[in-house]
């Protein structure tokens, strides 16, 4: 519980701050996407450099907001377009059943 805290914390702080994130997003749309790809990519280069769980947790904590703030100011077309909207149909609840078979013998069946 006290693991996932910092989290929920900065995803409360950016739900309060989702407009003002968004705004910031969209005009430094470029900058946000510089950082968040350096930042990524950084971490997973020299992870096995970081000691210590805390000092790890403070940096993916980081990555994690610089991720939300591309994401929710993001208009182009890495987070939209026809196969993410797809997947969001998908993962709430709108699934085709077309690859369901049904046995005949027990349709009638009570």
């Amino acid at each position: 519980m006290i693991y996932c805290a910092p989290l929920f914390i900065s995803g409360g702080i950016a739900y309060l701050y989702r407009h003002e994130l968004a705004e910031f997003g969209k005009r430094y749309s470029v900058c946000a996407t510089i950082v968040m790809l350096i930042l990524t990519v950084c971490f997973f280069m020299f992870k096995r450099h970081i000691h210590g769980q805390f000092i790890s947790y403070i940096v993916q904590l980081l990555i994690f907001n610089v991720w939300l703030v591309y994401a929710i100011g993001s208009s182009n077309k890495v987070l939209n377009n026809r196969v993410v909207k797809y997947l969001m149909w998908y993962k709430h609840g709108n699934i085709p059943f077309t690859h369901v078979h049904i046995p005949r013998s027990r349709e009638g069946a009570s």
